[in-house]
C-alpha cells in the first residue's frame, strides 16, 4: 500500500532515501555489536532517534508538507536530549 501511494504522489524518491537511511543505520547497529565499539553501542538510542529526526525534518516533513510530520521531528530530537 505505501509503495502505490508513494507512486500516486509521485514521491518514489523519498520511500527510497528511507529505505538507504534505514539500511545504513542497520549497517552502523550491526557492526557496533559485532565489532563492540563502546561509545556508539551506548548511544544507540540517541542514534536512531536523530536518524528518525532527520528523516521526518528533511524528506518527508517537507515532501509531504505535513505539519505533525514536522512535530514528530521535534518529539525525536527532545527524546535525544531525555534519553540520559
Amino acid at each position: 500500500m505505501t509503495y502505490s501511494w508513494i507512486k500516486i504522489e509521485r514521491l518514489t524518491w523519498l520511500l527510497y532515501r528511507w529505505v538507504i537511511l534505514m539500511l545504513l543505520g542497520l549497517r552502523l547497529t550491526d557492526l557496533t555489536i559485532f565489532l563492540s565499539w563502546g561509545k556508539v553501542l551506548a548511544n544507540l538510542c540517541p542514534l536512531w532517534l536523530g536518524m528518525s529526526g532527520i528523516g521526518y525534518y528533511i524528506w518527508t516533513g517537507w515532501a509531504v508538507r505535513s505539519r505533525a510530520l514536522l512535530a514528530a521531528t521535534f518529539f525525536h530530537v527532545s527524546g535525544i536530549l531525555l534519553v540520559p
